[in-house]
Formats: structure tokens, C-alpha cells, sequence
């Protein structure tokens, strides 16, 4: 790699040879199956990074078929059974593609792949975000601006994988790709400002919440409708991972979450939220909103008043539900909410939080 390194720009004339060389071996070693080579496969992917590294402006007209098949499912898949090497060698390869590629031909072809998969594989999944996660680690806030309507919509496509792929893909699998989805998507929105963020967030939770009945996708509107029940667990989870990341800076915009939150508590008290993955994620964001509500100032009206919505269900339910779920650590006493507190006035409009100057 060091010797492509130093020739720079002489290999420019050698890139539409070694490309499809690098693509032959990689191919023919996917249909190898298990007898691969896995010396051939690091090699491939080495020269293929040597390129991306020296001469990136160059591999635009390739790129699409390089990613196509650097993350094929039988590649994917060969890197567990043959060792950590192969799989480095490929980490080695997104890495330099997602630090050297130019935005303008990097985010399009990230979009192009996604295009490409149907969704019902794990592996190429899990590529495509390992790629998407560290180029958006690696760009430019303004690169990521300019491109961040595409890459949001490729966000709620792979969001709605619980919903519209149950039966191809198992639970394991699709709470494996969303957690790599949510660590992409935090990398993502780490690079937007407060007037970017906060209407993507709003059209979040459309897409969860107001979409999929308005459209008359949903068999009801109730708890009971798998559809809106997939998305809404998946928005949670969203809010969650936020809340992990930002702290008490994301807390007021819980207070967009506020009558879905009483919503889903209240049908839990009736016994109609029967859902253990939704009721694990509500508790979970719930439990890390009070925690982080540092001054108790901006998220003041849900302590006492949301669970007293749902006076069936104790404090303490919630935040077993929360710690057997993994997400939440401990709930501060002083906001334990009351069952028998009144609810008070919701504020017409929260504090606008920064969540980047």
C-alpha cells in the first residue's frame, strides 16, 4: 500500500486495469465460497483502498460496482468465517473511501447501494451502514448539509425494515441492523444544526405516529396495528439513542413526544400495549429523559403527570422495564412521578435547544 501510496498520480493511468483486476478476484473468491483465499480477498481489497487513497477523483466512474461487490453478501459473510483479516482489510478500504472520496460522487453512490439492496439481507445491510456511518464520522458538516435530505429518507427506509420486511428478516437481525442504524444516524445528526435538525425530527415523528393512518395503511389506529407499532418502537429508539448521545440538551424535545408518550401509557394501564419491544423502548427514552432533565425547568410537566395518565402502572414497573431493556440507568428519586400528582398545564411551546451552534 505505502509503494501505490508514493507513485500517486503514475497510477492514474493504470486505474481501469487494476479496478476490474481487483473486482475479478473479489468476485471469484465470493464464488469460492468456503475454499476462498483469504490472502486474495485482503489483497483485493488493499489494492482497491491504495487506489481510493492515491488517486480518489479517479475511481468515480467504478465506484458503484467497487462497493457492490467489496459488500457483497458472500463477502460479508466470508469475512466472519475466515478471520479478522479479510474484514480489516475491508474496514481499511470504507475508511480511505469515506476520508478521500469527494462528497459530490461519495453520498450519491451511498444512496445508489441502498437503491440496490431489497432489504432482506442482513450482511449487505450492515455494510452499507458501516459505510454510511463512517462517512458521515469522516465529512464535512457542510458536505453532509447538502446531502441531508437523501441520506435522512435512506434513514427512514432502513427504520421501516421492523415493519415492511418482518417476514424475511428475524428479531435478531432487525434489531442488529437498527442499532447500527441508530449509531449512523447519531454520526448524522451530530452534523446538522438546530434549524436542520428540528423539522427532520418533526417529520420523524410523522412517520411514526401520523403517516401510516392517514394513509389508511393501518389496519387502526390503536396500539394493536403492527404497522404503527413497528415504527413507533423504532422511534423510540431513535429518541433514546438521542437522548444518550445529547443529554439534557435533546430533553425538550420530548415535549414533542408528550401525548404519543401518555398515549401508549395509558393503553398500557388498559392492558392493550401488549408489545414488549415498544414497551421496553418507551420506558427506556422515558428513564433517560428524567435523567438528563437537569434543570427540571424544561421538562418539568412530564414528572408528575405523565405516568399519572396511566395511574394502573407504577413508577417502578417503568423503570424495571427500562433497566431489563438495557437502556436506562438510574431514575433520580426526586423525579419519580407521582400517582396521585394533577397533570400540569403542557407549555404551548418548548425552549428551542441548540443542538449544534
Amino acid at each position: 500500500m505505502h509503494d501505490r501510496n508514493r507513485l500517486g498520480p503514475r497510477l492514474i493511468p493504470l486505474v481501469a486495469k487494476l479496478v476490474p483486476f481487483a473486482l475479478d478476484v473479489l468476485e471469484s473468491q465470493a464464488r469460492a465460497g468456503a475454499s476462498a483465499a483469504t490472502a486474495l480477498i485482503s489483497g483485493a481489497y488493499s489494492t482497491l483502498e491504495g487506489l481510493f487513497s492515491s488517486v480518489p477523483t479517479f475511481i468515480g466512474g467504478q465506484l458503484d460496482k467497487v462497493f457492490s461487490a467489496a459488500l457483497s453478501p458472500e463477502l460479508m459473510s466470508l469475512s466472519h468465517v475466515k478471520g479478522a483479516s479479510a474484514a480489516k482489510a475491508r474496514a481499511a478500504l470504507l475508511s480511505a473511501a469515506a476520508k478521500k472520496l469527494p462528497a459530490k460522487t461519495l453520498y450519491p453512490a451511498i444512496i445508489r447501494l441502498h437503491a440496490s439492496l431489497d432489504g432482506k439481507q442482513r450482511e449487505p445491510l450492515l455494510g452499507l451502514l458501516d459505510l454510511l456511518n463512517r462517512a458521515l464520522r469522516y465529512g464535512k458538516t457542510g458536505d453532509v448539509g447538502a446531502n441531508y435530505r437523501a441520506i435522512f429518507k435512506l434513514f427512514l427506509t432502513v427504520f421501516d425494515l421492523r415493519r415492511v420486511h418482518a417476514t424475511e428478516l428475524d428479531d435478531e437481525d432487525v434489531v442488529v441492523i437498527e442499532d447500527n442504524a441508530l449509531g449512523a444516524f447519531v454520526q448524522f445528526i451530530l452534523k446538522l444544526n438546530e434549524h436542520m435538525f428540528r423539522p427532520l425530527f418533526l417529520r420523524t415523528y410523522d412517520w411514526a405516529v401520523i403517516d401510516l393512518a392517514e394513509a389508511g395503511d393501518a389496519a387502526s389506529a390503536g396500539v394493536a396495528d403492527e404497522g404503527l407499532v413497528a415504527r413507533r418502537t423504532v422511534l423510540y429508539k431513535v429518541v433514546d439513542r438521542l437522548l444518550g448521545q445529547l443529554r439534557s440538551i435533546f430533553v425538550p424535545y420530548f415535549s414533542f413526544m408528550l401525548d404519543q408518550t401518555v398515549e401508549l401509557l395509558d393503553a398500557a394501564a388498559k392492558g392493550d400495549l401488549r408489545d414488549s419491544d415498544l414497551w421496553q423502548a418507551v420506558a427506556g427514552a422515558l428513564a433517560k429523559a428524567f435523567e438528563y432533565d437537569e434543570s427540571g425547568a424544561s421538562f418539568f410537566f412530564l414528572s408528575p403527570c405523565t405516568l399519572s395518565r396511566a395511574s394502573r402502572i407504577e413508577a417502578d414497573d417503568v423503570i424495571a422495564a427500562a433497566q431489563v431493556s438495557g437502556r436506562a440507568r438510574a431514575w433520580p428519586s426526586s423525579l419519580r412521578p407521582s400517582r396521585t400528582s394533577s397533570r400540569p398545564p403542557r407549555p404551548s411551546s418548548p425552549s428551542r435547544p441548540s443542538i449544534r451552534s
